[in-house]
């Protein structure tokens, strides 16, 4: 309503500038006012056409992005998904290694009566380090990796209410 008013007005200032550099041999006012008020109002009906094709073509456009940016948002999920599943792969592949390596080295240590080196220590403590923050890593991120799998179209709609959580505040 606003902005029929705003084109309104705009239209009544254009029309009256134009038709007072233009001279007309009728001096009635009644008449230039009905004259005025046609021509915006024809005016104004062919914008409000226009406007309403236009709207129709960009909700056409933008159902479309909106479509595509959901196929996307799933996509990602299942992505991340595989991504996650990667990174319990690897926590497995390391915890085993570490397993190993260790046992080793405490078998040898034990045999030979003799102490660990310096790599061993840093070994056996950044191996530590990288299990434990790797596994609290895939605990946190366990739920995520299963609805993606699962049910994508779930953590793509929870990735979208985040956003515009995230966005509001």
């Amino acid at each position: 309503m606003k902005i029929k008013l705003i084109i309104t007005t705009i239209l009544l200032l254009i029309v009256s500038r134009v038709q007072s550099q233009t001279k007309f041999s009728i001096d009635s006012t009644k008449l230039t006012k009905e004259l005025l008020y046609n021509d915006a109002k024809q005016l104004i009906s062919h914008l409000e056409s226009k406007g309403d094709t236009l709207a129709n073509k960009a909700g056409a456009i933008l159902s479309n992005t909106s479509g595509n940016v959901w196929d996307i948002l799933v996509n990602q999920q299942r992505v991340k998904s595989v991504a996650i599943l990667c990174s319990v792969l690897f926590y497995l592949g390391l915890v085993y290694f570490y397993k190993q390596r260790v046992s080793d080295i405490v078998t040898r240590v034990r045999s030979e009566k003799d102490e660990w080196s310096q790599h061993e220590v840093l070994f056996t403590f950044v191996g530590l380090v990288l299990i434990i923050g790797l596994g609290i890593f895939n605990v946190l991120h366990f739920q995520t990796m299963l609805t993606g799998f699962l049910n994508p179209k779930y953590g793509a709609l929870v990735d979208l209410f985040n956003t515009g959580t995230t966005l509001l505040k």
